[in-house]
């Protein structure tokens, strides 16, 4: 990963849609996602990280960083709890955010993108090439499910 004035590159050397071992390229512009690079400036100072370095590290239980990368299930686990987190701070009770945050993965976070994104009016297109889907049926997936919230044929159908 680096980041300059115009916003972050985050260089993929292994990724399930590159395992042909190319890897892939993923642009943030800075003005479309200021809070992340404000975080990620953060981290890139407390963490020491270089230019080249995996973003996503290991963090010892003394909360030293390890300078290996966070498996899928380490990420997973810190999307269930900020999940968790949001929800007992909108007032829900912690058994219940439990169990709501447990339907939420790692890939939640490509997904939420892709849902988001169509249901604000990002071209397919674009989707498709920041989710780095090969089909854009994998992509029309998501804007379907998005679809059917903001555009499910029954306004102005019903009283």
């Amino acid at each position: 990963m680096t980041t300059s004035d115009r916003g972050i590159e985050v260089n993929l050397d292994r990724a399930k849609t590159a395992q042909d071992g190319d890897g892939q390229r993923v642009i943030i512009p800075a003005a479309d996602a200021p809070l992340a690079m404000q975080w990620l400036d953060h981290w890139v100072r407390i963490a020491g990280r270089q230019p080249g370095w995996l973003v996503f590290s290991q963090v010892s239980r003394s909360d030293r960083v390890i300078h290996r990368p966070m498996s899928p299930i380490a990420v997973t686990a810190v999307v269930r709890t900020l999940v968790h987190q949001f929800l007992l701070a909108g007032g829900m009770e912690s058994v219940a955010a439990w169990a709501a945050a447990s339907r939420y993965r790692s890939h939640s976070l490509r997904a939420g993108y892709a849902t988001e994104a169509a249901d604000s009016g990002v071209a397919l297109s674009r989707i498709q090439d920041h989710c780095r889907h090969k089909s854009p049926l994998t992509t029309a997936g998501y804007v379907r499910l998005a679809q059917d919230w903001s555009k499910s044929g029954l306004k102005g159908l019903l009283p």
